[in-house]
């Protein structure tokens, strides 16, 4: 778990320095698998649904040592796929350039004389994560998710050192950003307005859905929801500001006792785990008598997961409730490690929760940027 550990908070922790009535949706479906070792395939099927009003494509999609979910995008014309994880917490979309360092020997790279839609941009690029930097510059060609496409301009990466082993011997190649535009490095837009604005009928608005077991498939919805994973009715919440997707958390309880009162919670699928203000870290992990290890994480004893006292998180009104088996990542048996970590974000968006994978595999979650809000639901 050290290496995973490392990942996380090289990436998932990442501060960004700097027409028919009806609209369309498609699916990119995830598959999670704990144990990197396994085997990856990559399968593109196009298959019916009556569950919504167009086609849907579904992508099987492996994640990287059970902590990052990544899925295909393509770029130019004819297009180029990549692999990407599809990160809440940030703007910008980036892939290796055909001129990247060594840090990018294992990745694919774009190759701009195979696009005939290649423009060039000019403009240098830095976006800085919690390991380091990645640089390169701006590129503007067709970007394609799940079927929908528009012009973008997206950044082709000379440099990825920053990233360390984390990236290097990752499965991924890129990150796409869809948070919004305010954060984004350069001004950029982000790849979900591009596609807003180049599809008529489509609302900029998608859902993530994530399997609670290795074996079960996942999926991220654009364009709209899928009912068929809500339990009970949405709760709606406005955004506190529109940088980061972020709400306003009335407060946080461990066991019942509160740990926390008003908080920003901001919710991020590029986090594997959950993210709290340093100065209660401490209090919560006694709290589940859990032992450091290293790098910022602990264990429990895997026997007390099932009696790990409840954390009651409360937005829109609602407590959203994480048992022991919502918050422990591993296999359950040998290795049982907590998934939250101290981490302190600078203003003005801290103190804040990270709200990662722990919360979003509970809690099916809908991005609405036409509406500026979140709406959550027990994910079923």
């Amino acid at each position: 778990m050290r290496f995973a550990a490392l990942l996380v908070c090289a990436l998932a922790a990442a501060l960004v320095v700097a027409a028919s009535d009806a609209p369309a949706v498609k699916h990119v479906s995830l598959k999670r698998h704990m144990n990197a070792a396994v085997a990856h395939s990559l399968g593109m099927p196009r298959i019916p649904t009556r569950r919504f009003h167009s086609p849907h494509g579904d992508v099987v999609i492996h994640d990287y040592l059970g902590v990052q979910f990544y899925g295909p995008i393509a770029l130019g014309n004819p297009p180029q796929e990549f692999q990407v994880i599809y990160d809440t917490g940030s703007s910008n979309l980036w892939i290796p350039a055909d001129n990247c360092s060594l840090s990018c020997l294992l990745k694919k790279r774009y190759q701009p004389s195979q696009s005939s839609t290649y423009h060039p941009d000019g403009r240098e690029f830095k976006i800085m994560y919690g390991s380091g930097p990645v640089s390169g510059h701006l590129i503007s060609d067709a970007v394609t998710i799940a079927g929908f496409s528009a012009p973008q301009s997206f950044a082709g990466i000379t440099d990825a050192s920053g990233l360390g082993l984390a990236y290097a011997l990752s499965k991924w190649d890129g990150i796409c950003g869809m948070a919004w535009p305010s954060i984004s490095v350069d001004g950029v837009e982000p790849p979900m307005f591009s596609i807003a604005k180049a599809n008529p009928g489509f609302a900029n608005k998608f859902a993530f859905y994530l399997p609670k077991d290795s074996d079960d498939e996942g999926d991220l919805v654009l364009g709209g929801y899928d009912p068929a994973h809500v339990d009970g009715e949405l709760v709606r919440v406005d955004l506190s500001t529109k940088t980061y997707w972020t709400v306003d958390m009335a407060r946080v309880t461990v066991a019942e006792r509160e740990v926390s009162g008003a908080v920003t919670a901001i919710v991020d699928s590029g986090t594997s785990m959950m993210t709290v203000p340093k100065a209660i870290h401490p209090t919560i992990m006694a709290m589940l008598n859990a032992k450091a290890v290293a790098n910022g994480q602990y264990s429990v004893e895997c026997s007390s997961v099932p009696s790990l006292p409840h954390i009651a998180l409360t937005i829109g009104g609602k407590d959203w409730i994480l048992t022991g088996a919502d918050y422990i990542i591993g296999d359950m048996k040998s290795t049982c490690i907590v998934g939250i970590m101290g981490l302190d974000l600078p203003g003005p968006i801290g103190p804040a929760f990270i709200l990662g994978d722990v919360f979003m595999k509970k809690v099916y979650t809908v991005f609405d940027a036409d509406d500026a809000s979140l709406s959550f639901a027990y994910a079923k």
